[in-house]
């Protein structure tokens, strides 16, 4: 064999082996940010405080993770608490809930998939149905 059949087999075989590995790393990378309770609890908190901004009437829904988690919402506080599909728990509590708006929240579960957020009459509400 002439060595450029070499480099083309050589090449055919490199990416052949990278277009496989690339999508189970992927998948990787996608649960890790998932089930991250730290960049959920921001994600979150950012939201409410887009929406407290917001003017009266304004609706959001906010898709959650699909993971085996629980969110805890106060005036000032998103904790969760998140369970990855291998590991321990996790739990991240973020205070970055600064809004002079009313904010009725509550204890959420993922498994619903969605938080509904209302501003109605100054007052922010966060449900899960």
């Amino acid at each position: 064999m002439d060595p450029l059949h070499w480099v083309f087999i050589v090449t055919a075989l490199t990416l052949t082996f990278v277009v496989f590995a690339v999508n189970p790393l992927q998948v990787g990378i996608d649960e890790a940010l998932r089930s991250n309770a730290e960049l959920q609890a921001q994600r979150i908190a950012s939201t409410i405080n887009l929406v407290a901004s917001a003017p009266d009437g304004t609706t959001y829904t906010l898709e959650l993770p699909d993971v085996k988690c629980k969110i805890n919402i106060t005036s000032q506080f998103v904790t969760m608490h998140s369970v990855p599909a291998v590991g321990i728990e996790l739990q991240y509590t973020i205070s970055v809930i600064k809004t002079s708006t009313q904010v009725i929240g509550g204890n959420f579960d993922c498994k619903q998939n969605t938080l509904h957020l209302r501003k109605s009459n100054g007052v922010l509400t966060i449900t899960n149905s």
